[in-house]
């Protein structure tokens, strides 16, 4: 089986998104019947993570992947994108970010079609079929752009990139991962998904219908299929918001007097 799904991926009949990207669990498919559940943070729980986030940034030596958690609730964007983030991909008097690229493992294919790891590479992002996108920064986002300019400043970084290491040189996926891990038990959520993919969940829930259109959310993540974005990633709940009745009642309007008080008939 093992060698038939690494065959099926080289010819291009399965798909790679399909399958771990990793050598010891190449083999393994996800089982639509076994699907989890995704968790998402709320808007109230996203305080209590840019409190942990500033605290374990200051505390781990100016850490900017935790900042970077921040920015990834803000944007929505994956965690390879975030760690090819280039200050020339920042376009400050329009209030935009251009995505184009990706830092991901590499394998190619010995003699018996296994998978061999080459170490991570920076990609063009082809994902969803097109090779950039644009997202709109918040005000919130281009001050903490700017403070990590001013870290870089400090440390006498030189680089092109805004998550880096002192050498400059981009920061892998697992930096992030670690530090996304680090918050989430500093929380106290103990939610399966607790790595940068769950703050990509929440932005197109907590922001669709709210801040954005469902095609706009389609846009800013990046998906090429309209339907991953609104049938996957936008998560409801089984209870409805508090403000819920508000808003169906700001449609219909109410009834204008027409049901009398309690006590008069």
């Amino acid at each position: 089986m093992y060698g038939i799904e690494a065959y099926a991926v080289k010819e291009g009949i399965l798909p790679y998104s399909k399958i771990k990207q990793t050598p010891r669990t190449y083999g393994l498919l996800p089982n639509p019947k076994k699907r989890r559940a995704t968790h998402t943070v709320s808007v109230d729980e996203y305080q209590t993570l840019k409190k942990i986030c500033w605290e374990k940034f200051h505390t781990s030596k100016d850490n900017t992947c935790y900042l970077g958690i921040l920015i990834a609730c803000h944007l929505g964007e994956r965690v390879g994108e975030l760690c090819c983030i280039r200050w020339d991909d920042i376009h400050w008097d329009g209030h935009y970010m251009t995505i184009w690229q990706q830092n991901l493992p590499q394998f190619e294919y010995d003699s018996e079609n296994h998978p061999v790891y080459l170490g991570y590479q920076v990609v063009e992002n082809l994902k969803a079929g097109h090779a950039e996108r644009n997202v709109p920064l918040s005000p919130a986002v281009e001050e903490i752009l700017r403070y990590i300019q001013d870290v870089q400043a400090k440390h006498g970084i030189q680089t092109e990139y805004v998550f880096c290491d002192k050498q400059g040189t981009p920061k892998r996926p697992s930096c992030f991962e670690r530090a996304a891990q680090s918050v989430r038990l500093e929380a106290g959520w103990t939610r399966k998904r607790g790595g940068l993919h769950l703050y990509r969940f929440s932005f197109v829930s907590n922001l669709s219908g709210n801040a954005a259109s469902g095609k706009e959310m389609q846009s800013w993540v990046g998906h090429a299929d309209f339907s991953t974005t609104e049938n996957v990633y936008h998560v409801f709940s089984e209870i409805p918001d508090k403000d819920a009745g508000q808003r169906i009642s700001a449609v219909y309007g109410d009834f204008g007097g027409m049901i009398p008080v309690s006590g008069e008939k």
